[in-house]
């Protein structure tokens, strides 16, 4: 419920660490962190004992929390570091099963503007991811690539591939419209 990053930071400095190392508590204070216009490294500071836990040691908690991880960790990829950078390429390279890990890394590489890589991990992503929100974002990014390397027919084939993702998002104002 903080309304200023100043309040915010107070409240995570007042938990003791344990409680900063569950996805519960960390995940939410990052995400508000970021709505409220504070630094992305430090949000990545304090989603870092979370990520290594469920990275780490993968299991039911992971599966729970890896998607909202994912898409916290994508709001705060703006002025990624090369740690971070290997960190989701070492996951992505560990988990190749894991299209939320490639996808996420690809993105990672796209802000690095590491072209080849980004197109290569977020295609094999695209396909694969559960959640139609990163599915949308994996598409829409391949067809700007695929259009700035001027290459119509990817782009389109991206394009509708991310329009037909958009629309089994849930409450989709044109999905509703069509029923």
């Amino acid at each position: 419920d903080a309304r200023d990053v100043g309040t915010l930071q107070r409240f995570w400095l007042s938990l003791d660490a344990s409680e900063r190392e569950m996805p519960e508590v960390a995940l939410p204070a990052a995400e508000r962190l970021r709505a409220l216009g504070g630094e992305a490294l430090q949000a990545r500071a304090w989603l870092e004992p979370v990520w290594e836990h469920l990275i780490g040691s993968p299991g039911p908690r992971t599966e729970q929390f890896l998607p909202r991880l994912v898409q916290v960790l994508e709001s705060c990829l703006p002025q990624l570091d090369s740690a971070w950078l290997a960190r989701f390429e070492t996951a992505a390279n560990a988990h190749p099963r894991e299209p939320r890990l490639q996808y996420l890394a690809g993105m990672a590489c796209v802000q690095r503007q590491l072209w080849g890589k980004a197109q290569q991990l977020l295609t094999a992503a695209a396909p694969q991811l559960a959640e139609p929100e990163l599915r949308t974002r994996a598409w829409q990014r391949l067809a700007l690539m695929a259009e700035h390397r001027d290459d119509p027919q990817a782009a389109s084939m991206a394009w509708r591939l991310a329009a037909q993702a958009i629309a089994v998002l849930p409450d989709n104002p044109s999905r509703d419209q069509e029923e």
